[in-house]
């Protein structure tokens, strides 16, 4: 396949370098132009073109215009996914690997300043969201080292979160994202492996690994096991689609004084998918307790993540996965990737398998698009994540562009 892909990945990144940046839509890091920066940079840690130098230049003067500051969405908020904080985290690695000097310290310490006080904002509003809410805020503060900062907000939560029995609930109105959320893109599974990532920066190391485990063992009481849910979105939710895990709960009525307990969540409406994807599904699940399982050195989660993952191997139609896409929010791209990462935790040669088998499904939808033309140039959606997954199986060659979406 790495013979067969190698010439589709080339048209396909020549496309994306000669594209008009006024073309793409938006200009925050998961939908628009900083996403497709970042992506020239791992473009550059592969291969040391300098074309993709020439491309960041470019996008980075763009995003700097006068036009584009006094216009952009992406300066009207501070979200991870389209705002500052998105954007700050893309010149902290520009000036991490050198590509951008010191003369951008001010901007990022400007930018640090806004999103210290946002972020304290969305935690006391239950915004625990890792696109649009606390989570991806915080998650840029660390990459910051704003560690004593961090751990300040951490214990903030860690209280709200002890008062509710930890349970997180994402205060919002989006059916999707709101409520007790089980996802990476809005919800717990976001929160915990960014606690993973940093267990070993952050001081209090007991205090966030009795956070880590109590989130974990009020997640785990959910499992289709033992949980029978009483309402769901869709009566035929529970029988229907085939995932494990709940994609959401959420409650009517909810306010900020409302005290969340086991009971009240299981009282909640219910929302399954039959989705495996990066974004929300048991995929996360499986990866996410086989991580906190050697870290906590806990076997029960451990024994967790292989009994969903026994299942999830055999999940491949469409019907049982919900995947006609290459792209990584719920495409085939992010699961070969997390796929890849359970294998190399785990060693076992399934998840190899699983990855190849996505990886080709991968390859095969990129020479389908290209025929096509549907020209995607972002990075949750689009054509940016599949080329850098083929591109470093080609090369053979790990770098890391998962860390921004908290798998590594």
């Amino acid at each position: 396949m790495d013979n067969s892909i190698a010439s589709s990945l080339k048209i396909a990144d020549d496309m994306i370098l000669n594209c008009d940046l006024q073309k793409i839509k938006y200009d925050g890091l998961f939908y628009g132009k900083a996403g497709l920066a970042l992506y020239c940079l791992y473009m550059y840690k592969l291969n040391k073109e300098k074309r993709y130098l020439n491309k960041i230049e470019e996008i980075i003067e763009y995003l700097f215009c006068k036009n584009t500051v006094e216009n952009s969405v992406l300066y009207y908020q501070n979200s991870f996914a389209e705002g500052l904080s998105g954007l700050g985290y893309l010149l902290l690695k520009l000036r991490n690997n050198e590509i951008l000097d010191n003369s951008f310290n001010e901007t990022i310490d400007s930018l640090s300043n806004i999103i210290e006080i946002d972020c304290l904002k969305m935690i006391k509003n239950n915004k625990f969201d890792f696109f649009y809410g606390s989570f991806g805020l915080l998650y840029f503060l660390l990459e910051n080292k704003k560690y004593e900062l961090c751990y300040t907000y951490i214990k903030q939560i860690y209280n709200l979160s002890l008062k509710n029995n930890f349970f997180l609930y994402n205060n919002t109105e989006d059916p999707y994202t709101k409520g007790y959320n089980f996802g990476f893109a809005h919800g717990v599974i976001g929160f915990i492996s960014i606690l993973l990532k940093f267990i070993d920066i952050l001081d209090h190391k007991i205090m966030i690994k009795d956070f880590i485990f109590n989130l974990l063992l009020s997640m785990s009481k959910f499992g289709k096991n033992i949980f029978v849910p009483n309402n769901f979105r869709s009566i035929d939710d529970y029988k229907t689609f085939p995932s494990i895990y709940p994609y959401n709960i959420y409650i009517d009525n909810f306010t900020l004084n409302t005290t969340l307990n086991a009971e009240i969540i299981k009282n909640g409406i219910v929302h399954y998918t039959t989705r495996i994807g990066w974004c929300n599904s048991d995929m996360g699940h499986s990866l996410l307790y086989y991580k906190a399982g050697v870290i906590l050195q806990n076997d029960d989660f451990i024994n967790t993540s292989q009994l969903i993952g026994n299942f999830l191997i055999k999940r491949i139609d469409f019907n049982v996965t919900g995947i006609d896409s290459m792209y990584m929010c719920h495409g085939s791209s992010g699961v070969a990737q997390m796929y890849k990462r359970l294998y190399e935790l785990t060693h076992n040669e399934n998840y190899f398998e699983s990855y190849l088998y996505w990886l080709e499904k991968t390859s095969n939808y990129l020479i389908m698009e290209i025929k096509k033309e549907e020209f995607k140039p972002t990075l949750i959606s689009g054509w940016l994540v599949p080329i850098l997954l083929l591109n470093e199986f080609v090369h053979k060659i790990d770098i890391r562009w998962d860390d921004t979406f908290l798998l590594t």
